[in-house]
């Protein structure tokens, strides 16, 4: 047992009172009146041991009052476990969560509010000598300094809620780099709702140089409804046709959600408002259905209405709107192009395609960027040029599809397979051969087929090219024939696709251009042949913004607007050129969420929207006893876990000193004071 004041224990000399009035009481006479002299000595030997008896115990009481009473103004302690001498200055390292999902609430309100609170009453608790340094998600340059009480108190005062969310780990990390550099006592404060998508225990280290403290702030509401992610149904989305926008709704509370509405704004314009309902802790997938005659970059966003956790109730995205899907076919030069080809015929039926038809040495190669499809309709070879040509084209996201003919030249198109899917084909096969399997599970044949049917009357060939197999290759089958041969595959490389039909499309080698799957086949490699852009970005993902290929200069430079005028926010990002693309980086200047647009030179080139991550939308947190359970399943025996329900200056000097005991020892003066009230009212 330890004290505080061990000065004050001096008054225990005031034990010395209550033993002289008992000696002076014993001195004191009484004269008693008998009738009958006779009952004298009963009397005395009555009234004598009950007297003594009753006089001691009094004393006994009024020693026992004085001693407690003393003593807990001592204030006496047990020093703690976890107690170390300070010396000097202490330097406290304070850690305020402020992420959005302490924008629910708790018991006495905001759990923001109630973290800031608490840390306020950590910095007053601590003397004027002592340093403070104060961490927030933000991670800002002035967390990794330390201030005096005052600075630190006005700190914690201008913190808000952050876009940011941090993993505990990350936390200590930072935490440790600043307490690294200065000498004297050291602890750590963790200030939290302890989500668990970002409190991962497990990967916490014991630290012998600082004491590190979780202090839980608990919530009260754990109910949540969030747009989790949005997706279009359609590769590309065209003007002339209605387009569906699919929203994914959770429900994270513990009621269900009936009748509930999200709306779909465009432009600023709201579209018909879909109504929906989700059970408790499930997900729905709402189809919002929309058309739009405005061709060009689009910027959206659906909405919802939620409370109290409202960040995540907004979902921005942007999208272009193609007039049409350019489609170039080069054919042999023998070819006479008033003839209408298979492939023709398919395309100049639909508005929706752009369909060009060139001769091979009439191409202009400085115009193959801008188609999305490129056909080689049965070239009998393939020149160096274009295979030079055409291989930019794929690796900038264009889409090619190979048709060979019955004859051709197979030592330059495997020349060309090997640069651009790293494949061979072998010489042709004259064997009549019918395709037996389709590819349900592929995006290409997705909605196709209203029900799969192994009994499907697929095309047949009498001629085919075999592909040879390559560990390298990522070679995916899209239709194959009966002896395991594939008729259609499709290969990746760089950003765009590469579609190869191991047959001709003459007569004499099969029916593919006659049958009925040869449309749609068609049409799926057409829609699916661009190489469309992410629809949103997730902020503090660092993920990086791929734009045409432009370069910037000290004159010409990319720059991030928003396309809200109420909230202007403009920024350069940083800038990296990679290949055929550019790549923009806005790092932790952009938090807010919404549209922008990424200009060069003051001329809009792109829309790029921001979203609030969705990991704060998860409303799971560890209970103070789950986090018991970890830290010691972890045998982090260096960081301990405090309640937050005691008071916070008690909870301190707990900490800095040990368990206190005064008030026992005044609950005890008061017990012995109660004893001698009674001893002297009874014992009369």
């Amino acid at each position: 047992m330890h004290f505080l004041y061990p000065s004050f224990l001096w008054a225990l000399s005031l034990i010395s009172i209550p033993i002289i009035i008992h000696l002076f009481n014993f001195r004191r006479y009484k004269k008693i009146y008998f009738s009958n002299v006779s009952l004298l000595k009963e009397v005395k030997e009555e009234t004598k041991s009950v007297s003594r008896l009753k006089h001691l115990l009094v004393l006994l009481s009024r020693i026992l009052a004085v001693a407690c009473l003393v003593i807990a103004f001592a204030q006496p302690y047990i020093p703690s476990n976890n107690n170390t001498t300070e010396i000097g200055t202490n330097f406290i390292s304070i850690y305020i969560d402020n992420s959005f999902s302490m924008e629910t609430s708790g018991k006495t309100g905001n759990l923001l509010n109630e973290a800031k609170k608490k840390a306020s009453e950590i910095i007053k608790s601590y003397r004027n000598t002592d340093r403070f340094q104060l961490l927030t998600n933000d991670f800002e340059g002035k967390h990794q300094n330390f201030y005096t009480k005052e600075e630190a108190v006005t700190m914690v005062d201008e913190i808000t809620s952050s876009s940011s969310s941090k993993l505990l780990s990350d936390i200590f990390t930072r935490s440790n780099a600043a307490l690294a550099n200065v000498a004297g006592t050291k602890k750590k404060y963790i200030i939290s709702d302890f989500q668990k998508s970002i409190a991962n225990i497990a990967s916490l280290k014991n630290d012998t140089l600082a004491q590190s403290f979780l202090l839980p702030i608990k919530a009260e509401n754990k109910n949540n409804l969030y747009i989790d992610s949005c997706w279009f149904t359609e590769p590309i989305q065209n003007n002339t046709k209605k387009h569906t926008v699919i929203a994914r709704i959770k429900n994270v509370g513990t009621e269900p959600i009936e009748n509930a509405s999200i709306n779909l704004f465009i432009n600023s314009q709201l579209k018909t408002p879909v109504a929906f309902s989700v059970k408790e802790n499930e997900a729905v997938d709402i189809q919002i259905p929309f058309s739009s005659k405005e061709v060009g970059m689009q910027e959206a966003y659906l909405e919802i209405t939620d409370n109290p956790v409202t960040f995540d109730d907004r979902l921005y995205f942007s999208f272009t709107i193609q007039s049409s899907i350019p489609v170039l076919e080069i054919v042999p030069n023998k070819t006479d192009l008033k003839n209408k080809s298979n492939i023709q015929s398919v395309f100049t039926l639909d508005s929706l395609f752009a369909f060009e038809s060139y001769k091979v040495s009439e191409i202009d190669y400085s115009k193959l960027p801008k188609y999305s499809l490129i056909i080689l309709h049965q070239l009998p070879e393939l020149s160096t040029g274009l295979q030079i040509e055409i291989k930019k084209c794929i690796e900038n996201g264009a889409s090619v599809l190979i048709i060979p003919a019955n004859t051709i030249d197979l030592s330059s198109y495997n020349s060309f397979l090997q640069q651009i899917a790293s494949t061979k084909i072998s010489a042709p096969q004259k064997t009549k051969l019918k395709a037996n399997w389709i590819n349900y599970a592929h995006f290409m044949y997705e909605g196709v087929f209203e029900k799969k049917s192994e009994n499907l009357n697929l095309p047949f060939v009498e001629l085919y090219y075999p592909i040879e197999k390559n560990t390298l290759s990522n070679e995916e089958q899209l239709l194959r024939l009966e002896n395991g041969a594939s008729l259609l595959s499709i290969f990746t490389g760089g950003k765009g696709k590469i579609y190869l039909l191991t047959t001709s499309l003459d007569e004499t080698s099969g029916n593919m251009a006659k049958h009925a799957l040869f449309v749609p086949t068609l049409y799926q490699i057409a829609l699916n042949s661009s190489n469309p852009k992410p629809i949103y970005y997730t902020l503090g993902a660092n993920t990086g913004i791929e734009c045409d290929a432009l370069t910037s200069t000290n004159k010409m430079v990319y720059k991030i607007k928003s396309s809200n005028e109420s909230n202007p926010i403009e920024l350069i990002p940083e800038f990296k050129q990679l290949s055929n693309s550019s790549f923009l980086y806005p790092g932790n200047t952009l938090a807010i969420a919404g549209n922008y647009n990424i200009m060069l030179e003051n001329i809009t080139v792109q829309k790029a929207s921001f979203n609030y991550s969705r990991k704060e939308s998860q409303l799971e947190f560890y209970s103070s006893d789950e986090l018991t359970s970890e830290l010691a399943k972890n045998n982090l025996t260096t960081i301990s876990l405090l309640n937050a329900e005691k008071n916070v200056q008690t909870i301190i000097r707990e900490i800095s000193i040990g368990q206190f005991y005064w008030k026992y020892f005044l609950i005890a003066a008061l017990i012995c004071l109660a004893i001698e009230i009674i001893l002297i009212r009874l014992l009369k």
